[in-house]
């Protein structure tokens, strides 16, 4: 029998589900009475049992369980888990309490999201965020338990820079430490591997893992999942979110920086530190492979 179109991937387990008309779903997902709309993006190894609107993008290993509503636009990175049952049991009864994740919110890799709460419109959770209550729209909320960022704008010059951080080493550190004089809240936008395959090789360092090592860094205030090359979709979530972003940053080994237009639209400016050409992943790479061939 042929498969759906929307079936990209191989080892794809669907129960009475319905898929939208241009939806991607890749490798090994399971698809159990779910609902996805038009348009989305699926990663593989992903569970999807409750209902995802339009224009979505899932990341790699995440967990929808019924009881799940997620509406229009939104952006769940990898390995995110919903739950749906507030007590539950190995053995006996249980009972679904459901969760609502209102449109064009962004929710960062490795959240955990309780049940019966409601992420709203256009906000943001950081990565590895523990969701326990409602949060507000256009709010940007981190931690464990995850709480509203306090910010205190008309103080507070913010800087978005993005990276691939691939192999972390002292040409990172030193862009961040430039970013950081020129504002007192650095954001960083972190590629998927996805995006980074789209213009260089695949990371060696997995995504997951240069998330972690970057927000370690005392002078990265934020990450945040980037999932386009251009930054001005970010940039403008920031925005929504109550972000007033005054500076774009990138080295200077890059001449056009997608997303300067808007940055100088709402009053910021980009700035390119000098490119640290002492240590680079790719000097790093081929020092590897020439000692070991």
């Amino acid at each position: 029998m042929k498969k759906p179109k929307w079936m990209k991937g191989e080892g794809i387990i669907n129960t009475d589900s319905k898929v939208g008309r241009g939806t991607k779903i890749w490798h090994y997902v399971i698809l159990f009475k779910c609902k996805i709309g038009k348009n989305c993006i699926v990663g593989s190894h992903s569970e999807i049992g409750g209902i995802v609107g339009d224009n979505c993008k899932i990341g790699h290993g995440v967990f929808i369980p019924r009881g799940a509503e997620i509406e229009d636009e939104v952006f769940i990175g990898p390995k995110a888990c919903f739950t749906n049952d507030r007590f539950p049991k190995a053995v006996g009864d249980w009972s679904i309490t459901p969760t609502y994740v209102r449109k064009g919110a962004s929710i960062g890799a490795n959240v955990t999201i309780r049940c019966g709460v409601t992420i709203g419109r256009n906000s943001l959770v950081g990565c590895g965020a523990v969701v326990t209550k409602d949060v507000p729209d256009n709010a940007v909320v981190v931690g464990n338990p995850a709480r509203p960022i306090e910010r205190k704008l008309e103080h507070m010059k913010v800087g978005y820079a993005f990276v691939v951080g691939d192999l972390l080493h002292c040409g990172h550190l030193n862009f961040f430490e430039e970013c950081r004089k020129h504002c007192n809240f650095l954001i960083v936008g972190v590629y998927t591997d996805e995006l980074a395959m789209t213009y260089k090789r695949k990371p060696i360092i997995t995504f997951n893992h240069r998330l972690r090592l970057i927000s370690a860094l005392r002078v990265v205030d934020m990450v945040v999942t980037v999932g386009n090359k251009d930054c001005t979709p970010m940039l403008k979530k920031l925005t929504k979110a109550g972000w007033k972003i005054s500076f774009l940053f990138h080295g200077d080994d890059w001449k056009h920086v997608k997303g300067t237009k808007y940055i100088e639209s709402i009053g910021g400016r980009l700035i390119q530190p000098k490119y640290f050409k002492e240590t680079n992943t790719t000097m790093i790479v081929k020092k590897i492979r020439s000692e070991h061939n």
